[in-house]
């Protein structure tokens, strides 16, 4: 079966750009100045190219003579020094790199909060913004259509494609057939349709969000057009990362989509359970907790028994994830009722660097030797 973590791309580079020409940013623009008429020998003006104005020829002087003003009698006034022009080079934009590793990971906030929910639910078009159930230590807040698990497969791979352009806030050629191979469809046009509608969902949705050190928001899609080439007017899609999410790639924690396995269960709450359970170490969970954090939206009388059944389903076709749970039934409420997830292997997460460096730093701390006790003496009298 190969790598459960590869699949196509989905990505074309826009070969005619400069970047991939030159290996240089966009080309630095020199400022010419206008041809202006220049006096001759005999008072008549003759046209003069911009190349034979000197960069540093102020266009006061550049006039007839009788065409300066008189001087009044008396001392003369103070002037000012005179300023000399040049030709402008404006300098290369920054370009917000997006980091780079040796897999393909996506932001674990993606995927232990109710951002891309489980099942469709009610209201798929605009609404207000407001804040969307996270696992700690996040917080979150959407502007824009509810999403659903099947938007974060076509937001995975339009990453991976922003990934292998390298830059944020720059367009890249997103392929839609591409990304419908990819999501296992036909590549057709109406599943082309249908990733295309994703996308501008996506590029509607904007999320404000905040871990430790890494805050900030930003459309889950930049921007996204269409171009028509050539003479059968062939359409070339655009996107764009947008670059107030790229703190997440590199200050949150990075989770493998096992995207192989997550396609062949059945419900999209299965789909949601099987990357959250992937992201976390085992835990014991509430029933209530986890249809908040799946954003469930059902009948809330049915998700303790949808619960059950998605989690045997995670078990039987992907024990790497769960290898067992169980359900403490004891309270009344079905919400407070516990679920414990068991996994067989690690955890389909990495910590971000800048974790992993506190924490050293934390237990070389905590081996430090402390000095000794001393007992301060009381004041008194020296003897």
């Amino acid at each position: 079966m190969g790598d459960p973590n590869h699949f196509e791309c989905g990505y074309e580079p826009d070969w005619d750009h400069p970047i991939y020409a030159s290996g240089d940013a966009a080309p630095r623009v020199v400022a010419t100045l206008p041809a202006e008429p220049a006096p001759s020998s005999d008072g008549k003006p003759v046209a003069r190219s911009a190349e034979d104005v000197p960069p540093w020829e102020d266009d006061a002087d550049s006039g007839p003579a009788h065409a300066q003003p008189a001087v009044p009698e008396g001392p003369s006034p103070a002037r000012e020094p005179e300023q000399a022009t040049f030709s402008v080079i404006s300098p290369a934009p920054t370009r917000l790199a997006l980091p780079l590793r040796k897999e393909f990971l996506v932001p674990a906030l993606m995927s232990r909060s109710a951002l891309f929910s489980a099942g469709t639910g009610k209201g798929q078009h605009g609404r207000p913004e407001r804040p969307v159930a996270c696992y700690k230590p996040y917080e979150l807040r959407l502007d824009g259509p509810r999403l659903t698990m099947r938007d974060k497969a076509v937001w995975e791979q339009f990453l991976r494609a922003a990934i292998a352009h390298g830059f944020a806030d720059e367009e890249f050629i997103i392929s839609l057939s591409g990304t419908s191979k990819a999501l296992g469809g036909s590549g057709s046009g109406a599943a082309s349709k249908s990733v295309l509608e994703s996308l501008r969902r996506m590029g509607k949705a904007r999320i404000f969000y905040e871990r430790h050190s890494a805050q900030g928001s930003g459309k889950l899609v930049g921007t996204l057009r269409r171009e028509d080439r050539g003479p059968r007017k062939r359409s070339v899609w655009w996107a764009s990362f947008d670059g107030g999410l790229a703190p997440l790639l590199e200050r949150d924690a990075g989770c493998r989509c096992l995207v192989e396995q997550r396609r062949g269960l059945k419900t999209e709450l299965a789909e949601w359970l099987h990357d959250f359970l992937g992201s976390n170490k085992p835990y014991e969970y509430s029933v209530g907790k986890l249809r908040e954090l799946s954003g469930y939206e059902a009948a809330a009388d049915q998700f303790p028994s949808k619960l059950r059944e998605a989690l045997a389903e995670i078990k039987s076709k992907a024990p790497s994830v769960l290898s067992d749970f169980e359900f403490d039934c004891a309270a009344k409420d079905p919400n407070q009722w516990k679920v414990a997830a068991k996994t067989a292997d690690q955890p389909n997460f990495v910590m971000p660097k800048a974790d992993l460096v506190e924490r050293e730093k934390a237990k070389k701390a905590s081996k430090a030797p402390q000095p000794p006790f001393t007992q301060k003496r009381r004041g008194g009298v020296a003897l």
